[in-house]
């Protein structure tokens, strides 16, 4: 930002769980600084950052949303988050580009599942973080419950900074305990206590810095300069967690966690040089540095057009530049550039290191790109999204609406690389994958809005095949006369099963030219079209050898037409014979859930023929490998929720084809033939 320097630059992230009150904070922060002239309120939709109609409908956010503001010489660019799990991508964008995050946790409801997601993301490469404890002002509030919980759940380096006056309807303010605001309020016992809270974090600060330790273990106190700076230090380096308290509601303890951020948080100067691509390449976090940017959200909207968020890790930008995307090796033009104030756009003229801003209509950028100058390239590592969990089929509620469906999901998905839209070519279905039914429900509201069109949505079809256990013979003499040139040509051939995955392969065994050559290409396309259709439930036929023996043919009648039909109908009749099987998709799957959990998720795979192949243990932690037909997984990301209150992730990939059970075979074949009836009918 113009006129402010790097070190004054705090970008921060503001996560938990939903309903513990980020939204809230953040509304408070923006009021107090002037960013907001009114104290917008989630409840009555006048929040600044949840302005969609979806979001002020679900009275959730769905999105995250930038808030820039001023406050004692310092610019804060902060992000509010999504906080249920079905919206974790656009979570995980703000945390890839945040130098700090803040964890919000309910006081009346303790360590959530938002706030471990979170935190076990940030713990990967030891990002900063604070935690601010919300809503002490509630009647089922209970603030020592929880500063033990999170001792216990993320470690002894969670130290508090502000003890509060009082508590539930009596909570009335906070004492900074390095600083000792808010002390001339507090009685003797208060007063003890905020003593023995400020000993244990000088104790925390003086581990955290080895010349404050050796100092300090030889007898000397820390002065208040080093107390402040090595608290600081501390936080940067991920050896302390800070803790914060007061109530949104109420508006307590936002002054104070507004002077804490701008006096504590790391500057991108505090977490030094930026890593990236080619290896050893990095670029320090300044104004006048090579400029360098990474791209962690974008924004399409029929009314407002493309945006593009992007944070700036080193150099400066202005209007009118010719950038460089290294990710797609385009150059693009920025002719504009904007601040963001929840939907607000403030528009600068220029904008550097540590700042977040939005340009308009940049036209091959993407999430996940970089953008550096022409003469130093440089390229940052990707945000990794989570895998979609949930599947539906699709389909359109109004013919001929299926371009504009395929359309507008892609938009979609462009800004959301969580969600995915595939074709199955084997089971001809639009599926829509997503990270749970919140996900799918919303992002088909938004394709009703915005792109006018509406959609049905089923269980996907599973891409079932078909194959052979024995070998067997098939004839087929087609014969065709109509008073002209006739049709005729008989086949004769033999299939036997291949092993798995060797496809299919087409066999000359023919002698004496009782088939022309000419026309054994057509026998082999009309196997393959049999192939293709299936003979025992429509699925495709796999890993057969199809051996032409013998056969006969017509001087005048024979064709092409003629042996394609022979061929497919002699197939059809050897591969009835060979002992028909179908073969199901069986997945890799890896549950990690905590160990409590451990026996109800193994006993709840068993019963979808499940096989386990392995367990480990990481942390408080049991990641179960297992062996489990696709059939049994399409509900499965809302089954684990529930069986661990949300509590529990998995991930999905495809192992192999196994032969399916012969009595759910059975029900497969029947419904196969019954919904080829209702389509003849």
């Amino acid at each position: 930002m113009k006129n402010i320097a790097v070190e004054k630059v705090r970008t921060i992230a503001i996560t938990g769980h939903g309903g513990c009150g980020k939204t809230s904070i953040i509304e408070n922060l923006a009021f107090k600084t002037g960013a907001n002239s009114r104290l917008g309120k989630v409840d009555n939709n006048t929040s600044m950052c949840d302005y969609q109609e979806d979001e002020k409908r679900r009275k959730i956010t769905i999105n995250s949303k930038v808030v820039t503001i001023q406050h004692n010489g310092s610019a804060l660019f902060i992000m509010d988050t999504p906080g249920y799990a079905d919206f974790f991508g656009d979570t995980l964008g703000a945390l890839r580009v945040a130098d700090c995050t803040l964890i919000v946790i309910d006081a009346t409801a303790g360590i959530q599942v938002g706030a471990m997601k979170t935190w076990k993301e940030l713990s990967k490469k030891n990002r900063p973080r604070a935690i601010f404890i919300n809503k002490l002002d509630k009647d089922k509030a209970n603030l020592e419950s929880t500063l033990s919980s999170i001792k216990k759940t993320f470690g002894i380096n969670c130290v508090a900074l502000h003890i509060p006056i009082g508590d539930k309807q009596n909570f009335k303010g906070i004492i900074d305990v390095i600083s000792g605001k808010g002390l001339e309020q507090a009685d003797d016992t208060l007063g003890k206590k905020v003593e023995e809270t400020k000993s244990k974090l000088i104790d925390t600060i003086a581990e955290s810095d080895d010349a404050l330790l050796e100092k300090y273990l030889g007898g000397e106190e820390l002065t208040s300069q080093e107390i402040a700076q090595g608290f600081q230090k501390g936080i940067a380096s991920g050896k302390i967690v800070p803790i914060f308290c007061g109530s949104a509601d109420k508006g307590i303890g936002m002054d104070e966690l507004l002077d804490a951020i701008c006096s504590y948080f790391p500057s991108p100067k505090d977490l030094g040089s930026v890593i990236g691509q080619p290896e050893g390449e990095k670029r320090e976090p300044a104004k006048d540095a090579p400029f360098s940017a990474f791209v962690f959200k974008t924004v399409t909207d029929p009314f407002i057009g493309h945006l593009t968020f992007f944070r700036i890790f080193s150099g400066t930008i202005t209007t009118n530049t010719e950038i460089f995307n290294s990710t797609k090796n385009q150059k693009e033009k920025i002719g504009h550039i904007s601040f963001m104030c929840g939907k607000e756009q403030v528009s600068t003229d220029e904008a550097s290191a540590g700042d977040i801003v939005v340009a308009p209509k940049l036209k091959h950028t993407t999430i996940n790109d970089t953008f550096c100058s022409t003469a130093k390239k440089i390229e940052y590592e990707a945000i990794q999204y989570p895998q979609p969990t949930l599947s539906f089929s699709i389909h359109s509620k109004n013919k001929g609406d299926e371009e504009k469906i395929a359309t507008g999901l892609h938009k979609l998905s462009d800004d959301d690389p969580t969600l995915n839209i595939i074709k199955n070519i084997e089971t001809k279905e639009m599926v829509l994958s997503g990270l749970g039914d919140l996900h799918i429900d919303v992002m088909l509201d938004r394709l009703k809005t915005k792109f006018h069109v509406e959609v049905d949505i089923g269980k996907p079809k599973v891409a079932y095949k078909e194959t052979c256990r024995k070998k067997a013979k098939g004839h087929e003499k087609h014969k065709k006369q109509t008073g002209g040139r006739g049709q005729y040509g008989e086949v004769y051939l033999e299939i036997e099963p291949l092993e798995h995955g060797a496809g299919f392969q087409f066999v000359d065994n023919v002698v004496g030219g009782v088939i022309p050559r000419g026309f054994l290409p057509a026998v082999e396309k009309g196997i393959r079209g049999a192939m293709e259709e299936g003979i025992i439930a429509g699925y495709p036929v796999v890993d057969v050898q199809a051996s032409v023996y013998d056969g006969s043919y017509h001087t005048v009648d024979s064709s092409e037409i003629a042996f394609k039909i022979a061929g497919s109908k002699a197939f059809k009749e050897a591969f009835l014979n060979a002992n028909p099987v179908l073969l199901e998709p069986i997945m890799n799957l890896e549950v990690t859930v905590p160990d409590e959990f451990t026996g109800t998720i193994i006993g709840d795979l068993n019963g979808k023929r499940g096989r386990v192949q392995g367990m480990e243990s990481v942390a408080n932690m049991q990641v179960i490998k297992i062996q489990v037909p696709i059939s049994e997984m399409f509900t499965y990301s809302n089954e684990l929720r529930s069986m661990t209150g949300g509590r529990g992730s998995f991930t999905l990939d495809f192992s192999h084809y196994e032969e399916v059970p012969s009595h759910l075979a059975q029900k497969i074949i029947a419904e196969a033939k019954a919904e080829k009836e209702a389509a003849r009918s």
